[in-house]
């Protein structure tokens, strides 16, 4: 899925709804446009994955030096979805937003 047409006066809005958690903003102050219900797609995704990542971690982590090992893996997943989200932030505030690879081209909101 391409990112569609950038919007100068929906800027704020896309950029804030990538982060985590608050893609939420998008049923409040974007439903209108395709550019922040993109950036927010996006958001919803890091969401999933930060949740799923949280859950197995938690599972994982009672086993004792497994869990001690896939905890560093898991924080270091943790980071790179930071990293990712913050790319995408940036990218939504200038316009130049990129599907990224494998979970780009997801698209939960329509």
């Amino acid at each position: 899925m391409a990112a569609p047409q950038f919007e100068e006066d929906k800027k704020v809005v896309a950029t804030i709804s990538v982060f985590p958690i608050l893609f939420l903003i998008y049923f409040i102050a974007g439903k209108d446009s395709a550019y922040v219900r993109y950036c927010a797609n996006q958001g919803l995704i890091f969401t999933i994955l930060g949740i799923i990542i949280s859950v197995v971690a938690k599972v994982i982590g009672i086993i004792p030096i497994i869990g001690f090992l896939a905890g560093i893996v898991f924080w270091l997943i943790d980071v790179a979805i930071l990293v990712l989200t913050i790319y995408q932030m940036i990218g939504a505030f200038k316009g130049t937003i990129k599907p990224l690879p494998v979970i780009g081209d997801v698209e939960i909101l329509k």
